[in-house]
């Protein structure tokens, strides 16, 4: 049974990444309020004693283990624990060929996940998404790219380098939604969308 917000342990510790990190793997186990609390906490899911009573040492295995500022948390079968034999750092595109709510989907005799076929047609993930809900398989994989409306997929030159749109928020760490807003509804330079922190542009509202 899921546990109050009081019932989460909190320290008062700075927000560091690594902690922010820590506080949603608690809050998806044991808060039941939370959004993902239903396929965490909700469907069994705990955290091991050790990192569960002292965030130290989840810190140490952490360091020890490969984190780093451009990946994730993860554990290698989604209906065990998180337990140090069981959890990884990896990137957020790895991560979602790991997700419970992933499906196959066959095209041409292959049966490959959303993501892969994402990167084998060269067509961002959530344009593939969009397409399929709207035209079907077949269409959806075979129809031109429309930059003016798959705005996801047009190429943005930055520092010198180009990229998809949606390449450089994954890149970069940037929520695709916020970056489109500030793009090409606001009128936003890209050198201004990509570093304004999100907290500045809700301010400006």
């Amino acid at each position: 049974m899921g546990k109050s917000r009081e019932g989460i342990k909190n320290d008062g510790r700075s927000k560091t990444r690594l902690y922010v990190i820590y506080n949603n793997m608690m809050s998806r186990c044991y808060y039941n309020e939370n959004i993902r609390y239903l396929n965490y906490g909700g469907r069994g899911i705990s955290i091991c004693n050790e990192w569960l009573k002292d965030y130290n040492i989840f810190k140490t295995w952490a360091l020890k283990n490969g984190y780093s500022s451009n990946l994730t948390i993860d554990r290698k079968d989604v209906n065990k624990n998180y337990h140090p034999d069981n959890c990884r750092w990896i990137t957020n595109k790895e991560q979602q060929n790991n997700k419970t709510t992933n499906v196959y989907i066959e095209y041409k005799g292959k049966s490959k996940l959303l993501q892969q076929w994402s990167n084998e047609l060269g067509i961002c993930y959530k344009t593939l998404q969009k397409r399929i809900k709207k035209w079907g398989i077949n269409r959806a994989f075979t129809e031109p790219i429309n930059e003016t409306f798959d705005f996801e997929n047009q190429i943005i030159n930055y520092n010198g380098k180009e990229l998809k749109l949606c390449e450089w928020c994954e890149k970069l760490g940037l929520k695709y939604p916020v970056i489109r807003e500030r793009i090409f509804r606001r009128q936003w330079s890209i050198e201004r969308a990509f570093t304004t922190p999100e907290r500045e542009r809700r301010a400006k509202r």
